[in-house]
């Protein structure tokens, strides 16, 4: 999925850290079919939720 930002061919090299964590915030807000269309943000609140709730 990085290839849609970063097409093949063109050197990693020569890209910058800001541009990585773009790519990655943008690739960690997609829901996921496997997480019952939530995005991995939702499903981290949601088990940390969770574990507070067992913790008291």
């Amino acid at each position: 999925m990085i290839r849609q930002d970063f097409p093949k061919g063109m050197s990693l090299d020569d890209i910058s850290p800001s541009q990585v964590q773009a790519t990655q915030d943008r690739l960690n807000q997609l829901s996921r079919k496997q997480q019952g269309y939530c995005t991995p943000q939702q499903n981290f609140e949601a088990e940390a939720r969770r574990v507070r709730r067992m913790a008291q």
